[in-house]
């Protein structure tokens, strides 16, 4: 969706993850006519994901709703592009609200491709909008960065320890 209106857009997908699932989507953007947009790539070590965000422009973090997702997780993909500066297209789950407010991150509803589409667009006409959003994503994070965490955290297990 989000192709049509940025020709040169273009997809890459690290990781594994169910084969049924993965054979599914590849066979979507072969059908789609996408598969020079759209690559897949297998995991790649930990120490190499630093450098694809890097180099990214936007990276994506699709979920869909439901009670684990939704009060449970918080993706570390997303904090792994928040802490890199990379501008975030979200599923609004309440887990990521928590952490982050509508100016930090760019948020559609979970299971909706056409608004996450038009939130990729959006992002691509105001690069300006972007660089801010990124910089106020990663300065929301900063109060939960370990230095701070690691002392709210031994004062926990001190508390414990000593009643």
């Amino acid at each position: 969706l989000a192709k049509q209106q940025i020709p040169g857009l273009e997809l890459d997908i690290y990781g594994d993850g169910e084969e049924a699932y993965l054979d599914e989507l590849k066979s979507r953007v072969r059908t789609q006519g996408l598969s020079e947009s759209v690559r897949f790539h297998d995991r790649v070590p930990v120490d190499q994901v630093p450098d694809l965000i890097r180099n990214a422009h936007l990276g994506l973090v699709p979920c869909k709703r439901d009670v684990f997702v939704d009060k449970v997780m918080l993706p570390v993909r997303l904090l792994e592009y928040v802490v890199m500066g990379l501008p975030a297209v979200v599923a609004r789950v309440e887990t990521v609200e928590a952490y982050f407010k509508d100016d930090e991150v760019a948020y559609y509803p979970p299971d909706n491709a056409a608004l996450m589409a038009e939130r990729i667009v959006e992002l691509y006409h105001n690069p300006a909008q972007v660089r801010e959003m990124s910089v106020r994503a990663q300065k929301a994070f900063s109060i939960y960065e370990w230095p701070k965490m690691q002392n709210r955290y031994y004062g926990v297990l001190d508390r414990l320890l000593n009643s």
